[in-house]
């Protein structure tokens, strides 16, 4: 869809990908400065589109400079953390697209931040910052997970009084 309007022309590209399913914005990063933290997304595809300048794509285990007409894609996945920095003495202008794999209201997202160690949860009816130490691990969560103890923020377990648990936790 194309609106005219005082500035010039909008393109709007929804009706392509389905109604509340993108999110584009143009964002300056000024140099010294990251358009967001190092992350990746369980929920979201990225694409950034650098407009005009130069800097570095910290991808995974590498930094990539990048400049004006590259295009990056970044898969939904841990496996794909990233970061721009605009850090070649000039500001980096990028256009910066979320796709969403369902609609951003209904679904939620999990991002993982490994500089500071933490997951970050967005979405209809959470939102939190974890530290990745309050996280159980998959192992301890199937050995667990039907046990009459909780957890505690210190990572330690006590008894649960909620009725039905059944203590079968080991004395160490």
């Amino acid at each position: 869809m194309v609106r005219k309007d005082d500035q010039g022309y909008q393109r709007f590209f929804m009706p392509l990908l389905g109604p509340g399913r993108a999110f584009f914005r143009v964002e300056v990063i000024s140099n010294g400065e990251s358009a967001a933290r190092y992350h990746s997304h369980s929920e979201v595809d990225e694409y950034y589109l650098i407009l005009d300048g130069s800097g570095t794509l910290r991808y995974n285990d590498r930094d990539v400079v990048v400049k004006r007409g590259d295009l990056i894609a970044k898969p939904t996945g841990p496996d794909a953390t990233s970061q721009l920095i605009a850090d070649r003495g000039e500001p980096l202008r990028i256009l910066d697209m979320e796709i969403w794999h369902d609609r951003p209201y209904s679904s939620k997202d999990l991002i993982l931040n490994p500089d500071f160690n933490e997951i970050i949860m967005r979405g209809p009816g959470w939102g939190g910052l974890f530290p990745n130490e309050a996280l159980v691990s998959s192992e301890d969560f199937r050995k667990h997970y039907d046990e009459g103890y909780r957890r505690m923020k210190d990572g330690g377990w006590i008894p649960s009084k909620t009725r039905g648990h059944k203590k079968v936790r080991e004395k160490t």
